[in-house]
């Protein structure tokens, strides 16, 4: 298992070489994303979730992708 910090911001360099406009993304763009790292690279998501956090990896994933739109 990877540590969730690293897997964070390994995704969020993926999410900005694939998001180059400045607009927030849509919720669709960030599960078509979250859909091609499943696919792409599958090894991204092999974090833990910790007991603290509740739902999936997409719930922790889409949390990111948000907090990474107010910045």
């Amino acid at each position: 298992m990877a540590n969730q910090k690293v897997s964070r911001e390994a995704i969020l360099e993926e999410w900005r070489k694939s998001q180059p406009k400045s607009a927030p993304a849509t919720y669709q763009e960030k599960m078509n994303f979250y859909l091609w790292l499943e696919k792409e690279r599958p090894h991204l998501l092999k974090f833990r979730i910790s007991a603290t956090q509740q739902g999936d990896k997409w719930q922790t994933v889409h949390a990111w992708l948000n907090e990474h739109d107010l910045h």
